[in-house]
């Protein structure tokens, strides 16, 4: 702030800020006020002030574009308070905000110098035309203001000016400033009086450029800057950017040419251009954020990345390209920056696209170079997507877990029917060295055979895990009724019986969706023969045929998918959360089955739930809606 009251005239990407003085005695009031016009145009920046002399004083103290003020307040009313600012601030936009809507008020701000008059509202709309009066009245009186402080240093400008400025008649030099002798490689501007402007261009057709001049001497038309290069006194190749106006010197009609040298400007283009395509090169995207976090420049890649048009990310905040979370992180990163712990940082965050995909991304973030006295600039930031890279980070963690269930269910599951068999081994080796004869010796050999059937059934239960883990191929439309049906049709079912009740069909991986259902119905048949749910620590004898009579499994459609129920004895409560676990077992099963069918379920993207059915036996409900 200047301390003067007035507006300072700030760099091009700051010009857009506009500083608003509220004088309001309702705190309350200006406080809504505030957040309409900051939400209506970003561009605005209010600050409340209850008393009109202290808002006297902080307009001497701070600078302000423009004051907002209301009329009834206590002390001094607006009108007043408009007579003291124009004893210092003649120009300032001054806008009457207030609910005392008359004429005779409107005159008397007018009157007083009010630059215009904005009566209070309950719609909140109004706040829409407010803020663009707002900014109508200051973008008029920084232009005004421009124009003043240009006629001020019109002259030392000439006289001063970095940019070459130089009048002639057509055919020869009047006059010349210390920039144009620089720029034409001469020692003082002197010595190009009488030089024909055009012997220093670097071409061999003047014919064009003698034209452009002929017609700013016939009329008052003004030549629109273009590009020239030239050739100095020294034979060196310059660029310049030049513009022509008619004007009258020495009582002569005559043409103002002005030159700006560009010739550094043109090779920091020509290089900046291949630095350009070497970022819209990159695979990944780049992007320049201001020190409001809202996008300045970003690359092709950039705008693929975010889902947004290139009109719409140019000058979105950067929080609407991260969730909540994300924004943290950022935000935290960019702290680490400036205070100064690291040069760049890199973090991982998850991003938003336009359609609300939230994906992960990693970024890596660096500062942005300040000017002098500026604290911050903004960051430059490179996005990298790692949604391969976490998916393969996620499927190699599945594998780790699935392994490790394996190890667990390998190193206990297995281990008991192996004790069986070797148990069973040795005593039939006893009661072989006793003399048994084989009738005797059958017991044993059932039992190993038991064991051996259990170890082979759980091995390949693991391999169907190891080999497909959680994926799924090709979907398409598949019946449930027939299909569960044909699978029933290849298991040891006993007595037990398979009914179906309007399953209607689902999008599946006919030959998953297969598993999924053998291993569902093998698991009603083999536990719904019990008297009870068993566990690990609670083994049960089963019946020979594998199934109690009068055993029934169903298959029935629901609202949002199917259910697979049965009349036996159900999952106790305290069981439902364990039973899809691997290596969760009654001494008949392998461990794996019910995790088989979780996982098909999951990698169709459907939930599974277990519970129990209307005839108190168990009910497995697929949600394949989502």
């Amino acid at each position: 702030m200047s301390g003067t009251g007035e507006p300072l005239f700030v760099a091009d990407g700051e010009r857009d800020r506009i500083e608003v003085l509220h004088v309001e005695d309702d705190p309350a009031f200006a406080t809504v006020a505030r957040r309409f016009l900051e939400r209506c145009d970003p561009s605005l920046e209010v600050t409340s002030e209850t008393d009109p002399r202290e808002a006297l004083d902080r307009l001497e103290e701070e600078s302000f574009d423009c004051v907002l003020c209301d009329y009834d307040m206590p002390g001094m009313n607006g009108i007043e308070l408009l007579e003291s600012l124009r004893e210092s601030y003649p120009e300032l936009p001054f806008i009457l905000f207030t609910g005392k809507g008359s004429e005779e008020v409107a005159s008397d701000a007018f009157s007083a110098g009010a630059t215009d008059y904005f009566g209070k509202s309950s719609d909140a709309s109004e706040y829409e035309v407010l803020a663009e009066r707002i900014a109508t009245v200051v973008e008029k009186y920084r232009t005004e203001r421009q124009l003043e402080r240009s006629e001020e240093r019109y002259r030392r400008l000439v006289e001063t000016a970095p940019v070459a400025i130089a009048v002639h008649r057509g055919d020869e030099i009047a006059f010349a400033n210390r920039a144009a002798a620089d720029f034409l490689g001469v020692d003082a501007p002197a010595e190009l009086i009488g030089d024909d402007p055009l012997s220093y261009l670097d071409t061999d057709d003047r014919a064009v450029a003698r034209e452009r001049i002929a017609r700013l001497l016939a009329d008052e038309a003004t030549m629109e800057s273009l590009e020239e290069r030239y050739v100095d006194a020294d034979g060196n190749l310059k660029h310049g950017l030049v513009a022509g106006s008619a004007v009258e010197y020495g009582g002569e009609r005559a043409v103002q040419v002005i030159v700006r040298d560009i010739t550094e400007h043109r090779e920091r283009q020509q290089e900046l251009e291949r630095y350009r395509q070497l970022v819209e090169a990159m695979g990944d995207g780049v992007y320049a954020l201001d020190a409001d976090g809202c996008f300045e420049m970003f690359n092709e890649r950039m705008v693929e990345l975010s889902g947004y048009s290139r009109e719409e990310l140019q000058g979105r905040y950067a929080g609407d390209v991260m969730t909540e979370a994300g924004l943290e992180t950022v935000e935290a990163a960019i702290q680490s920056l400036l205070d100064g712990e690291t040069d760049s940082v890199t973090v991982e965050v998850q991003a938003k696209r336009a359609d609300g995909e939230v994906v992960p991304r990693e970024l890596t973030l660096t500062l942005q170079p300040t000017e002098p006295g500026e604290s911050f600039a903004g960051t430059v930031g490179v996005v990298h997507d790692i949604t391969d890279r976490v998916k393969r980070e996620r499927e190699l963690e599945a594998q780790n877990e699935r392994l490790e269930a394996f190890a667990e269910i390998v190193s206990h599951d297995l281990r008991n029917p192996l004790t069986v068999v070797e148990g069973h081994v040795e005593l039939a080796r006893e009661l072989a060295e006793e003399g048994a004869s084989g009738e005797e010796l059958v017991p044993q050999l059932e039992a190993i055979a038991d064991a051996t059937d259990r170890m082979l059934s759980m091995t390949g239960d693991l391999l169907t895990l190891s080999r497909q883990g959680d994926t799924v191929g090709e979907r398409h439309p598949v019946a449930l009724a027939p299909l569960a049906r044909d699978v029933w049709s290849t298991l040891d079912t006993g007595a037990a019986t398979l009914e179906t009740r309007d399953p209607g069909q689902v999008e599946a991986d006919r030959t998953r969706l297969e598993q999924l259902l053998a291993n569902l119905l093998e698991n009603a048949v083999e536990h719904g023969s019990t008297d009870g749910q068993s566990s690990p620590d609670d083994p049960v004898e089963t019946p020979a045929d594998g199934a109690d009579e009068g055993l029934t499994v169903t298959v029935v459609g629901t609202a949002d998918g199917f259910a697979v129920t049965d009349d036996g004895p159900g999952v106790p409560q305290e069981d439902r959360d364990d039973v899809f676990e691997r290596g969760y077992s009654t001494e008949q099963g392998t461990g794996v089955g019910l995790a088989i069918v979780r996982t098909v379920a999951e990698a169709h993207g459907w939930t599974v739930t277990v519970g129990e059915s209307a005839a108190g036996g168990a009910r497995f409900e697929f949600h394949t809606d989502g």
